[in-house]
């Protein structure tokens, strides 16, 4: 990574293209702790997207330490040229995520005594208490990512949601603000924050989630009909509307078969499903797959990938989107209030509409099912590790000059500037 390269990407960047250029000598090694709640064996897009980046980073020569959260017996998982450090986690109560949000201060709190990082990345709301204790003692800047807000999912869910969301918005909201930057995937995510926790614009960055493309990359769209699925399977994405929409999709085209892929508390409530309305043949259940050369496979082999979505409207693409439209397949979706995205179809979150779409996306001519393959492959190109991970570095780099300009004394020969 040169400073020509850091340059050219800050110009894209709100409020850092107006930072002081380093003194002459150039960029040295930046020294970045990420801080996450979530790690293996959780794999889910937030994880993946974590992992990908902190180890794009230290790909770029980057010195990367990521403090995370070891879950029971389960072993670390080791990330290629990053330092990983974990704190144990007992429980997913609230009571619970407090002690691993305080495990993690504490272990923040000896890592700065180790060493001095030029920069925090937090993600999620726990690691972003233990950043901003760091930030508040140390004056490290700290650079904040949500991975959406799950929260919001809930809003149409009764007066539970609104007691939770509003007891602990303002306590969020006074942490995101003291954050120097916040990203959002998405410029809807980006106003949502805006309007709930008066963030100010200029300090909201729109950065979508790091694709592989190494791993995910076009490949010739199969002749079979198989729909694809991947996520948890639960109440929030609608894996029982898509088995309900199979029923239709079977009836109108027989060969058709869904695959899901993922595990969830509702799998055995499919099952049985499935069985019910007689399509159990045309259903299959793989589980979790953390091969990624094996979930690539499952993308290759499919028609189209379908995620329903009973949250409040979809406000970003995710992570298995993203890769599904990286190896050149569709999308349906009732996700709605996306950008439109040609190769992306929006539907009601209702399974006649859904299989309605279903339909049409599997009767397409060959023409036009290349052209949407096409473009969503296109799409997704923009979001590749490489340069997602440029963009943030540039970040990183912006704020650390900012917090030399700002606090040049605290800054000595292991700050990320000569």
């Amino acid at each position: 990574m040169t400073i020509e390269q850091v340059a050219t990407v800050e110009k894209e960047l709100p409020g850092i293209a107006s930072y002081p250029m380093p003194p002459e000598g150039g960029m040295r090694r930046l020294r970045i702790l990420m801080i996450t709640g979530e790690y293996y064996p959780k794999v889910d897009g937030s994880v993946i997207a974590t992992t990908n980046l902190a180890t794009e980073l230290a790909r770029m020569g980057q010195d990367v330490t990521l403090l995370t959260r070891r879950h029971g017996r389960h072993e670390l998982q080791p990330l290629q040229g990053v330092r990983v450090i974990a704190v144990e986690q007992r429980g997913s109560s609230y009571l619970g995520r407090g002690r691993l949000a305080w495990a993690q201060v504490n272990a923040a709190m000896r890592l700065m005594k180790e060493q001095r990082f030029d920069v925090i990345h937090t993600h999620g709301f726990s690691a972003l208490l233990a950043g901003e204790v760091l930030q508040s003692f140390y004056g490290v800047p700290v650079l904040a990512t949500l991975h959406g807000l799950q929260r919001l999912w809930n809003k149409e869910w009764g007066v539970n949601w609104r007691l939770r969301f509003y007891l602990f918005l303002p306590f969020e909201g006074v942490m995101l603000r003291r954050a120097r930057l916040v990203t959002a995937q998405s410029g809807l995510l980006k106003n949502a924050m805006r309007h709930y926790y008066r963030l100010e614009s200029e300090r909201l960055l729109v950065l979508q989630n790091p694709v592989e493309l190494n791993q995910f990359h076009p490949t010739k769209p199969p002749t079979s009909p198989t729909v694809l699925f991947v996520g948890t399977l639960g109440r929030i994405w609608g894996p029982d509307l898509l088995i309900q929409a199979a029923r239709i999709v079977i009836d109108r085209i027989p060969s058709a078969r869904f695959v899901f892929v993922g595990k969830g508390p509702a799998e055995g409530d499919l099952r049985s499903l499935s069985e019910s309305l007689g399509i159990e043949n045309s259903v299959e259940f793989t589980g979790r797959i953390t091969d990624r050369s094996l979930l690539e496979s499952y993308y290759a082999s499919s028609k189209l990938l379908a995620v329903p979505f009973r949250g409040t409207a979809g406000y970003f693409l995710g992570l298995s989107e993203l890769e599904a439209m990286a190896v050149g397949r569709p999308i349906v979706t009732s996700q709605e209030h996306l950008d439109k995205i040609d190769g992306v179809f929006y539907t009601r979150n209702d399974p006649k509409f859904l299989a309605e779409k279903i339909i049409e996306v599997l009767n397409m001519d060959d023409q036009t099912y290349t052209r949407v393959c096409e473009s969503v492959s296109k799409y997704a190109r923009e979001f590749g590790t490489e340069r997602v991970a440029t963009t943030v570095l540039a970040s990183y780099a912006g704020l650390t000059r900012e917090n030399h300009a700002k606090q040049p004394q605290a800054f000595t020969s292991s700050s990320g500037w000569s």
